[in-house]
């Protein structure tokens, strides 16, 4: 759900926004740019579920929306309302674009259903994700906006992409404080690091970790007893481990 009766005002060299918040949000996001793209000097800024906000941009014209986290504190996406603008402020105020974020793409991994950015950052942030399909540009009205918390693994998840599709990411995080939502005050992402052209998977079978663990001890014991001129087992159960093992390899090699 996004923001309702969004109207913005000059009050003198500053911009007011005001809108009707949803019942439920885990924040709050507005863009402001120089095109109707939101790609011109475009900034966001994250603040709590409140009802508006008082910006200091510099003369404009400047173009806004506002948008909506839905879903965990985890995991989610940002539903957008319109386009509003353009407003031009009455300020000799030259204005500035964003601060690079900070954080990288090291490499990228196909998931299924999704892709895996990591970053090489063992400590905690949020990533917000602009995401456009195939050639499309990176404009607002092309992409879906995602966000995703990163524990310190030192990667994160763009989920719910369509394997028939190759996809384009504008990543950014919080210049302050990356793993921390705002509570009582504003906060505003870096510029952005772009990844293009990246496909997801169709489907990845889980590994099970436990069977994975019990096969190499079975193969280490197999390779111990190849060595022996004389097998000896030092019980039965011992006994039956080696021929259940002998079987599974036997079956393996059928394959």
């Amino acid at each position: 759900m996004s923001v309702l009766d969004v109207e913005a005002s000059a009050d003198g060299p500053r911009m007011n926004i005001t809108w009707s918040s949803p019942v439920v949000a885990i924040a709050i996001s507005v863009q402001v740019a120089k095109s109707t793209d939101m790609l011109d000097t475009m900034r966001h800024f994250v603040l709590p579920v409140v009802n508006g906000i008082t910006l200091d941009l510099g003369a404009g014209p400047w173009f806004f929306r506002v948008g909506v986290w839905s879903g965990s504190p985890q995991a989610g996406s940002i539903a957008w309302s319109g386009i509003y603008g353009p407003l031009t402020l009455p300020t000799p105020k030259m204005s500035v674009g964003a601060r690079p974020s900070a954080i990288s793409v090291l490499h990228t991994q196909a998931i299924t259903r999704g892709v895996r950015i990591h970053t090489g950052i063992h400590t905690p942030y949020y990533a917000i994700i602009d995401v456009s399909k195939g050639t499309d540009g990176m404009g607002a009205g092309t992409t879906k906006t995602q966000y995703a918390y990163d524990t310190g693994r030192g990667f994160f998840d763009i989920v719910g992409l369509d394997p028939a599709h190759t996809y384009n990411f504008k990543i950014f995080s919080f210049q302050e404080s990356p793993s921390e939502l705002p509570t009582d005050s504003i906060k505003q992402l870096g510029s952005g690091v772009v990844s293009s052209q990246k496909r997801p998977a169709r489907y990845m079978p889980a590994r099970d970790s436990s069977v994975s663990t019990s096969n190499k001890a079975e193969d280490t014991m197999l390779k111990d007893l190849a060595r022996q001129s004389r097998l000896t087992f030092s019980s039965h159960a011992e006994y039956v481990k080696y021929i259940s093992a002998k079987a599974r390899t036997s079956e393996e090699k059928l394959l």
